[in-house]
């Protein structure tokens, strides 16, 4: 019966130490992804950052152009109807 109560002990500190362990590196891992996720998120907010000022960017190049014909469009149309000269002529 001796030997057998001390299989039992030694069973019992070998599952303890591993349900110890297995805590400590579940924690760690724990740490690790949270540590990883705001690394993530930090990247994801630079990207949507740089993303974003690149479409104001070309937003602002795009009524820029538009304006850019509008005005052209103008001129022509005055010219095609005499332009300011005719207009003073009268």
């Amino acid at each position: 019966m001796g030997r057998n109560l001390f299989g039992c002990f030694m069973l019992g500190v070998g599952v303890g130490a591993g349900m110890v362990v297995a805590a400590q590196m579940g924690k760690q891992s724990r740490q690790r992804l949270r540590g990883r996720a705001g690394e993530g998120s930090n990247y994801l907010k630079q990207r949507g950052a740089a993303l974003s000022d690149s479409a104001a960017n070309l937003v602002g190049k795009g009524k820029k152009a538009t304006e850019r014909r509008l005005d052209e469009e103008s001129l022509q149309r005055m010219e095609g109807e005499g332009g300011c000269e005719q207009a003073v002529l009268r």
